[in-house]
């Protein structure tokens, strides 16, 4: 959660409910349910990665995977896309917006996580 403005003001768009994450506080909270469903450690891989800076205002898009175990046993490896919007705020980069989305199958309404680059 480093790199994520500790501010009231951060917004993510994550893949799970609901539709936004309003500040850090919720933000982190999302993170630690999501991390909770998880036994041991997770591996993380981004691929086709762009990033770009003007002043204080970056940005950066791409791919990533995750994949490892639930605590159910079961494992999971999907790739999904990425946006995050950074400020630099005191000399220093943070996430102000993040967006993680996955393709949906619009005639079943699911997200396509089998997807692979």
């Amino acid at each position: 959660m480093a790199m994520y403005a500790p501010r009231p003001s951060l917004i993510a768009y994550d893949i799970a409910p609901p539709l936004q994450y309003k500040g850090y506080e919720a933000y982190r909270k999302d993170y630690e349910a999501y991390f909770d469903h998880y036994v041991g450690p997770l591996t993380v891989e981004e691929r086709d990665v762009h990033i770009e800076a003007r002043g204080d205002i970056g940005y950066a898009f791409g791919l990533e995977r995750l994949a490892g175990r639930l605590k159910s046993g079961e494992k999971t490896d999907s790739w999904t896309r990425f946006t995050t919007i950074f400020r630099k705020i005191h000399g220093r980069w943070y996430a102000i917006h993040d967006h993680i989305s996955a393709p949906t199958e619009f005639a079943t309404g699911k997200s396509a996580l089998d997807l692979q680059p």
